[in-house]
C-alpha cells in the first residue's frame, strides 16, 4: 500500500495492477484493467478476484508488505505457498 492510499499488485511476469480508493470505502482498479480487490481490515489480508473467478488471498507479512499465500480457481482447487526465511 502507498502512502497515498493506493494498493499495487505485481504479478508473476512483473506486470501490475493499481487500485484506487474509490470513495465508498473499497478499492477499484484503474480504467482498463479488471479485477476485484477486497481488503480484510481485522488481519490486513487482500483478496484479488480475476475477471476469470480465481482468487489470490495476500496475507500482510510485514511494514508494508504482503504475501501471495494461496490461490484457489473457480472449482475449488487451491495451491498454497510456503515461503521459507533465510536467516543469513
Amino acid at each position: 500500500m502507498t502512502p497515498c492510499g493506493e494498493v499495487i499488485l505485481i504479478g508473476g511476469d512483473g506486470s501490475g495492477i493499481r487500485f484506487v480508493d474509490d470513495a465508498e470505502g473499497g478499492l477499484r482498479p484503474l480504467r482498463g484493467y479488471h479485477g476485484t480487490l477486497l481488503a480484510n481490515p481485522e488481519d490486513r489480508s487482500f483478496d484479488f478476484y480475476s475477471k476469470s473467478g480465481n482468487r489470490w488471498h495476500y496475507e500482510h507479512s510485514g511494514e508494508s508488505a504482503w504475501r501471495l499465500e494461496r490461490i484457489k480457481d473457480p472449482i475449488g482447487n487451491t495451491t498454497t505457498l510456503a515461503y521459507v526465511v533465510d536467516a543469513c
